[in-house]
């Protein structure tokens, strides 16, 4: 198995958990998560754009990957967002 040597962003839904290829189990405090070397930079610009735009996740997860690329120098803009749609599991109902 090779190595991940990127930065992940990811908007999880309020109360959700991301688990990591390394293991690791995390529950962000506002919903956004950042992973990897470059995390800070890219944790940073998610949250403001999420507090100052109407972006939509998907371009949100980009623009903070295109931040974080442009500032550190071992990082690139080769940029891959993937969406997952989970189903929305509604009060009082049984899951079908």
């Amino acid at each position: 198995m090779e190595a991940f040597h990127g930065t992940t962003v990811l908007s999880a839904r309020k109360g959700g958990q991301v688990a990591l290829g390394s293991g690791e189990v995390m529950k962000p405090d506002d919903g956004i998560l950042a992973a990897g070397p470059n995390r800070a930079f890219a944790l940073a610009t998610a949250r403001s754009l999420v507090q100052h735009s109407d972006l939509a996740g998907e371009d949100i997860v980009r623009e903070s990957l295109t931040t974080a690329a442009g500032i550190c120098v071992y990082t690139n803009n080769n940029i891959t967002v993937e969406s997952l749609s989970l189903p929305v599991q509604m009060p009082g109902r049984p899951d079908s």
